[in-house]
């Protein structure tokens, strides 16, 4: 089921700001008789838009002069009010359902008071498409990979887009820039099974989608043996045998004891590579760390693999 709590953050601290500027006009206004209700006016909504074939989109409406008792209607076919919650003279909150066929564009919106005129806010909510997805760019993304981006292109996205995905691929943040192009970054745990993951988008104006097979998961460069695993104190550019799977061109090899410097490497197939080492003078005798990083950002460690005598 989709949650709408995070949307209220939106609109949440212009409430605030609302609330606080009525406080203030009532304090000025003394103990005197109550100052007149003032005119029914919207500031602001949101979200500002609803895709269509939503049964269940909540709108927070921020303004003045709102009373309980109230009612709201959406003018045009499609798009009906379903509920009306007053919150105080400031904020209300309304629930719309739009039907499939709804057409888009966008709609008038009208508040009436028990005893006064109906206040209509023009054009004030529009009605838009589901969101699409047509594809995606450099969605191939290692095991093990941390703030790994790729592209979702399609169309209808909007500025507060958000994704999720399953199976150990964990979405860091999404968003976009324009309708047609979204970004996902994304976490990959170490043990998430290799293969496609569909990517579910859902849009803040209730628009979704998914993105089917848009992001592959490809295993992460594992080392097996190191060839020789010893190397002595002080030496320069020597030319050390890895073994193991997983390996991609352009794999990058680093330790964890700093004054050992990977000089190079060559990946020769996806279960062999060699690299020349040199280890400061400084260095410490012990054994290091070497972490493997695949070009697709996976990634993987093996404990203690190159010792320093």
């Amino acid at each position: 089921m989709r949650t709408v709590n995070w949307r209220a953050r939106a609109w949440v601290a212009a409430v605030a700001v609302v609330a606080a500027a009525g406080t203030s006009t009532a304090a000025a206004s003394g103990a005197g008789a109550a100052p007149a209700r003032p005119a029914v006016s919207v500031l602001s909504i949101s979200p500002p838009a609803i895709a269509v074939d939503t049964p269940d989109a909540s709108l927070g409406i921020i303004g003045k002069g709102f009373v309980d008792g109230m009612s709201a209607k959406l003018r045009g076919t499609g798009a009906v009010v379903t509920s009306f919650d007053f919150i105080d003279p400031h904020v209300i909150r309304i629930g719309v359902a739009v039907a499939p066929d709804a057409h888009p564009g966008p709609r008038t919106l009208v508040l009436r008071t028990p005893d006064g005129p109906a206040k209509r806010c023009i054009d004030c909510v529009t009605i838009v498409r589901q969101p699409t997805a047509t594809g995606a760019q450099f969605s191939q993304i290692g095991q093990g990979a941390q703030q790994a981006g790729f592209i979702i292109h399609g169309t209808g996205f909007d500025r507060f887009v958000s994704a999720s995905s399953t199976d150990g691929v964990h979405v860091y943040s999404a968003g976009s820039v324009e309708p047609k192009t979204m970004f996902v970054i994304v976490n990959v745990s170490r043990n998430a099974p290799p293969g496609p993951r569909d990517v579910t988008i859902e849009n803040f104006n209730y628009g979704h989608t998914v993105c089917i097979a848009c992001v592959t998961i490809t295993p992460a460069p594992r080392l097996q043996s190191v060839q020789p695993s010893t190397i002595e104190h002080g030496a320069s550019h020597v030319v050390i045998s890895l073994t193991g799977s997983g390996f991609q061109p352009g794999m990058v090899v680093r330790s964890s004891q700093l004054r050992v410097h990977i000089e190079s490497i060559d990946v020769t197939s996806d279960t062999t590579a060699t690299m020349t080492v040199s280890v400061d003078s400084l260095a410490l005798h012990k054994a290091s760390n070497l972490i493997l990083t695949n070009p697709d950002h996976g990634t993987s460690k093996a404990v203690f693999a190159l010792q320093v005598d």
